[in-house]
């Protein structure tokens, strides 16, 4: 029987840790007769100490060129100009001309967003380590609807079965919760189909980090390329997988890539249900 770890990456926030305990419970459960699974709770950090305002604009221009280098992945036209000119934009708006509430919220997101990198950065590496097939993570904003326990098993769990027996050797990646529209995505040019709930791409591409599922091989070239650079610890998550999926160039067309459409899972912020991560 194949065997899945389920990763919940969280802060230990009291109003959402207790129900995203539950969620993991009830997933579990629900999997007992289709694959052997651990969970595990990666939640340790350290406290928020700001870092400098070059180091965050720093991250800024990394960043805004990564949207161009996603862009092109994504075989939208870009232009260097208008990527300038965003970067430009965001610095002094956050950082020069606003508040300084402002100014220091922005200061402050920008560690969170590492520590929470750090914190599935962790899950990858005790993933490979376990020997499991599967990794399944929950981010602790992750919400359940009534549907969600019986549609990830039957469109979820089933079409990985499926998909697995056909493409041993591939790379896998699937999203489970959303957060992001379509329309903000624009990830049309590389969608294959979408059927039976199920929005399957060519080249894989992420929405949120808030609930996805890896296989043991995507996790082996994830953690491969952040030792052979580290510097990308420093991108929010879910940015640095679009990352990834940039760096592994011709095997990223080798990989297995549908999300969950309409998700199957709640991304608890982006809902509503949630404030962000203080």
């Amino acid at each position: 029987m194949k065997k899945m770890l389920i990763a919940l990456i969280t802060n230990n926030q009291t109003n959402r840790l207790a129900n995203a305990n539950k969620i993991v419970d009830v997933i579990a459960n629900s999997l007992l007769n289709k694959l052997i699974v651990t969970s595990i709770v990666i939640s340790e950090e350290p406290e928020v100490e700001l870092y400098s305002l070059p180091r965050v604009i720093i991250k800024e221009i990394r960043h805004k060129y990564l949207e161009y280098e996603w862009g092109r992945y994504r075989e939208k036209k870009q232009s260097i100009l208008l990527c300038c000119q965003s970067l430009l934009k965001t610095v002094l708006v956050k950082y020069i001309f606003g508040s300084k509430d402002k100014r220091i919220n922005s200061l402050r997101r920008s560690v969170i967003d590492d520590y929470i990198t750090a914190q599935h950065l962790r899950a990858w590496e005790m993933f490979i380590e376990s020997g499991m097939d599967y990794l399944l993570i929950l981010e602790d904003d992750v919400y359940l609807n009534d549907q969600s326990v019986y549609l990830f098993n039957h469109r979820i769990v089933k079409t990985i079965f499926l998909i697995e027996t056909q493409h041993i050797n591939s790379g896998l990646f699937v999203d489970c919760a959303g957060g992001f529209s379509l329309d903000e995505l624009q990830t049309d040019n590389l969608e294959i189909k979408h059927e039976e709930m199920l929005r399957w791409y060519y080249k894989p591409v992420t929405n949120t980090a808030c609930a996805y599922i890896i296989n043991r091989i995507i996790a082996k070239k994830f953690f491969f390329i952040m030792i052979r650079n580290p510097w990308l610890r420093l991108i929010p998550v879910d940015w640095l997988m679009n990352k990834l999926f940039l760096l592994m160039g011709e095997d990223a067309k080798r990989c297995i890539c549908f999300h969950a459409d309409p998700p199957v899972f709640i991304h608890g912020s982006a809902a509503g249900i949630y404030s962000a991560r203080p």
